[in-house]
Order: structure tokens, then sequence, then C-alpha cells
């Protein structure tokens, strides 16, 4: 009797090593890629989820449409294979209402202000800088209805 009594608590024991070893294994695990996620997430934010204006390089330029080559704001973390961002085209509709300046960044005033002047959308070429705002959110938008564009002119 005493040996089946030393048997079940040696298995018991067993037992509960296996358990609390599986147990502490998944545990673990969770708590540690919960905490990778926060000191990553800390590191590179996660762009917001509304945006109301986007950079990029214009691609095309026809009348008052553009097309421009943005960042994708899906794809903000690093790549491990060292690869870069993925890029994504943008629609760009300029209207009659829409604000367009040069903006001169090598041509500062004694104030520090920037040299800027009103362009034509017919000045806006492919392969220029510009930003552009909308009054809507533009984060996932693959359309945009300019509000304001600001060309970059080295």
């Amino acid at each position: 009797m005493e040996k089946k009594i030393l048997i079940l608590i040696i298995l018991a024991l067993v037992i509960g090593l296996v358990v609390g070893a599986v147990g502490g294994y998944y545990w673990g695990n969770t708590k540690g890629t919960k905490n990778l996620r926060d000191v990553i997430s800390l590191v590179f934010p996660e762009p917001p989820k509304e945006i109301f204006a986007v950079s990029g390089l214009v691609k095309e330029a026809v009348g008052a449409r553009l097309i421009i080559e943005t960042a994708d704001f899906s794809d903000y973390l690093p790549h491990a294979d060292g690869t870069p961002a993925k890029k994504i085209d943008r629609e760009v509709f300029v209207s009659g209402e829409t604000k367009i300046t040069a903006l001169y960044p090598a041509s500062i005033d004694s104030k520090g202000n920037m040299k800027q002047e009103t362009l034509d959308v017919n000045a806006i070429k492919a392969g220029m800088m510009v930003t552009v705002k909308s009054k809507s959110n533009i984060r996932d938008a693959k359309t945009i209805e300019a509000t304001e564009l600001e060309a970059i002119q080295y």
C-alpha cells in the first residue's frame, strides 16, 4: 500500500512539473511577445489613423491631374532584409480652389522665412517633390482632392 502511495505522489509531481513547464512556456512566450510589441511600438509608432497631408514625387502631371509616389503608411516598420518601405501611387486632383505654392528652401530672408511664390497647375512637372494637403482623411486614399499643393524648388 505504501508503495502505491509513493508511486502516486511521484506521478503527481511529474504531472505537476510537466503542466507547470508547459504552462510557464506559453505564459512566458505570450508575455515576451507582448513586451516586444510594446517596445517596437515605442521605437516605431504606427502612423496616425487620420492624415491630411502627404509628400511625394510627381510621376505624371497632366493638366489638373497628378500621379505622385508616396509612402505606404501600412508598411512603416523596418524590413529585416534591408529592403526599402513600399511606395504607392496616388492620384491627385487639383481644382481652381487649390492653393499652389512653390517653396525655395535655399532662399531664406533675414527673418528666416523661405521664399515662396504662387504657381499655376501647369508649372507642376514630373520629378518635382510636392506636399499635398486635403480636407479629408487621405491615409489610405488612392485619390486625393487637393486643397493645397506645395512644390519644393531647389
